[in-house]
């Protein structure tokens, strides 16, 4: 089973949570375990930079965390090609979205985006990116698309798996094992020196 953060906020409503523990369901049916970071640690950042390390992939699930009713935008605008305008009833998903997903690209991880279809496309959830955004609903009416790609997305994990030496990085494997080389050649180094020294004094 393939190890895959999974990028979603914390539910508001019952039928988000309720949405969202079938989600994880319909991941473990595809081969896929859902990871994630607690953003309201003490050190978030580091929180999600070392549990996306264990991941094979990305999903980010985006869903309606603030509501808007109306939204200025680029307010009091005076420059050429720039107008000030108006938005109705805009719905946003938490930033952590947001900063996830980035992280995720930093790490060139394969990476899956669903948006729930009201929710405001802007940046790393809008079109134009090297990934795909599927808009959703979270009724029941989206799950043959979201098995469906849950499933392309799990082979595509499977035909992209990280080189070895990305994984020893990413568990800072490399790092021990760039030490120990270096000090098994300050031993050699040593040893060569305590060879000379003997050689030289006859001990």
């Amino acid at each position: 089973m393939s190890k895959i953060f999974l990028s979603v906020g914390s539910p508001s409503t019952k039928a988000q949570e309720a949405f969202i523990d079938n989600f994880r369901s319909l991941m473990m049916s595809a081969g896929l375990k859902p990871l994630t970071a607690d953003s309201s640690s003490v050190r978030p950042f580091d929180n999600i930079n070392s549990t996306m390390r264990k991941a094979e992939g990305v999903i980010v699930l985006a869903l309606e965390r603030y509501h808007v009713s109306e939204l200025v935008e680029r307010r009091g605008a005076d420059l050429d090609h720039r107008e000030e305008s108006i938005l109705k009833n805009v719905a946003m998903p938490t930033t952590w979205n947001q900063v996830e997903a980035a992280f995720a690209h930093a790490w060139k991880l394969p990476l899956l985006v669903f948006r729930e279809q009201h929710v405001w496309e802007d940046a790393l959830l809008d079109r134009g990116n090297d990934w795909y955004v599927h808009p959703i609903r979270t009724d029941g009416s989206s799950k043959d698309l979201l098995v469906d790609q849950l499933l392309k997305f799990a082979e595509k994990v499977r035909k992209t798996r990280r080189p070895i030496w990305h994984i020893w990085r990413s568990a800072g494997l490399l790092e021990r094992l760039g030490a120990i080389s270096a000090l098994l050649a300050i031993g050699a180094v040593l040893g060569q020196l305590i060879a000379i020294v003997v050689s030289r004094t006859g001990l």
